[in-house]
């Protein structure tokens, strides 16, 4: 599967012996198989962190965007070390300067971006970044939870799927090689609160079920 992801101001590799930066058209490894330049976005989350180290064990060439704070978070620092030890290239960045986002995508072939639900809306420079440069196979926005062109939960969603679709609209209409990947999700996370993530059975629950005399629901 090809991958892609972003990245931001001021791009400086971390640590210096990865500041050298190669053509990065499609290569075969040994064995015969395509290795892709593949750029992620937000690598110390725990789906980022997966993704790039599944991309570095398939060998590709894997740039990590992380911002300057992760640098000095004991935490994150660990995740990047193990990165770095695994031949990934560490780039400084942030989502919000997209000229140099258009000269990081320019050094790619694909870009995956990992960006929590709450910030999928932050992908609009990355996307314009992508268009500009032009030279990108294959796009895979952040993708959490069901499909949201066939997900319907009456606004009780605080815009988590409306946000989803208006990203999906905007790849859509740049014409950007794309792939949508839908993973959903195990209803047990909503229904103790009754759609309200976060609650737990026993906190107040506000929720409109419980508005009227409805004595049963049905889910």
């Amino acid at each position: 599967m090809v991958i892609c992801l972003s990245i931001s101001q001021n791009i400086k590799s971390y640590p210096q012996n990865f500041t050298k930066l190669q053509s990065l058209n499609f290569t075969s490894s040994a064995n015969g198989k395509k290795r892709y330049s593949i750029l992620i976005v937000v690598v110390t989350g725990r789906l980022g962190f997966e993704r790039a180290s599944a991309s570095l064990e398939a060998s590709h060439r894997t740039y990590c965007l992380v911002r300057s704070s992760s640098l000095s978070d004991p935490k994150k620092s660990r995740k990047l070390q193990f990165l770095v030890d695994s031949d990934g290239i560490i780039l400084e960045g942030s989502l919000h300067d997209e000229g140099s986002l258009v000269e990081a995508v320019k050094q790619v072939n694909v870009v995956i971006c990992a960006v929590n639900s709450k910030q999928v809306l932050d992908q609009k420079p990355l996307i314009s970044a992508i268009k500009k440069a032009g030279c990108i196979k294959r796009f895979i926005p952040s993708e959490f939870g069901l499909d949201p062109d066939k997900t319907h939960i009456s606004d009780m969603d605080q815009g988590f799927y409306s946000r989803k679709s208006e990203i999906r609209r905007l790849v859509e209409s740049q014409d950007i090689p794309y792939t949508f990947i839908s993973c959903n999700f195990f209803m047990s996370y909503l229904l103790p609160s009754l759609i309200q993530p976060g609650k737990k059975p026993h906190q107040e629950i506000n929720s409109p079920y419980l508005e009227t005399e409805t004595s049963k629901v049905f889910l």
